[in-house]
């Protein structure tokens, strides 16, 4: 699941199903909600929610984690 691996951290999909309100204390910059995705033939609609300034910090401490430790 990519939620676990290239993902991790990114991407959540807990159970049960989360709200708008406990997604903004989660630190991964997008958090899918499984009950209410659909699929239509070929197509798919994925619903998430999603803080964007609480996102972007944890992916920017994150960089900044990478570029420390990769070019100190």
């Amino acid at each position: 699941m990519a939620a676990e691996g290239s993902l991790k951290g990114i991407r959540a999909c807990p159970t049960p199903r989360s709200s708008p309100v406990t997604s903004s204390a989660d630190p991964a910059s997008c958090v899918l909600d499984a009950s209410l995705t659909q699929a239509h033939g070929d197509m798919v609609k994925v619903f998430g929610w999603y803080d964007n300034e609480w996102g972007h910090r944890n992916r920017l401490l994150g960089l900044t984690e990478y570029v420390v430790t990769r070019f100190a």
